[in-house]
């Protein structure tokens, strides 16, 4: 039986790879979260502005800010969806990677187990033998006094 540990050892690494590129990619869409909410806070500011400038400027000034602005939050959340589609990929590789893993894990275990109780039964038939040779002998000894 051919030990599974090297391959164990590589699956573990390229699970490990996986997760990271998984938490890299929730990390990035965390980064557009939170650029959004900026925007958002943006736009409340230049609301208050506008809404306290008596300049009529200021108005039209304001209008094109929140077109320009709500073009910016519509990339956001196209490039946000882009990315919630990687999460959902890279998170069913991990999924994979992980049974893969598992199986490899548990066909090892069982190996071990099956490895192990044969020696038990080796060393019980040793031992056993060892204990038939000596009750022999003894016995042989026995009959050989009482001649």
């Amino acid at each position: 039986m051919a030990d599974l540990k090297g391959i164990i050892r590589l699956r573990r690494f390229q699970l490990d790879e996986k997760r990271q590129a998984l938490a890299g990619w929730h990390r990035f869409a965390d980064e557009i979260r939170a650029d959004r909410a900026r925007l958002d806070q943006s736009i409340e500011a230049e609301k208050q502005i506008a809404l306290a400038a008596d300049d009529p400027n200021t108005a039209l000034a304001f209008g094109n800010f929140v077109r320009s602005a709500l073009e910016r939050r519509k990339r956001l959340e196209e490039s946000l969806a882009k990315i919630e589609a990687q999460i959902e990929v890279a998170t069913e590789e991990v999924r994979s990677a992980y049974a893969d893993l598992k199986r490899f894990e548990q066909t090892q275990a069982q190996r071990e187990s099956r490895e192990t109780a044969r020696r038990a039964r080796s060393d019980t038939a040793q031992l056993d033998e060892i204990g038939l040779e000596t009750f022999r002998r003894r016995a042989a000894a026995g009959e050989a006094r009482r001649s």
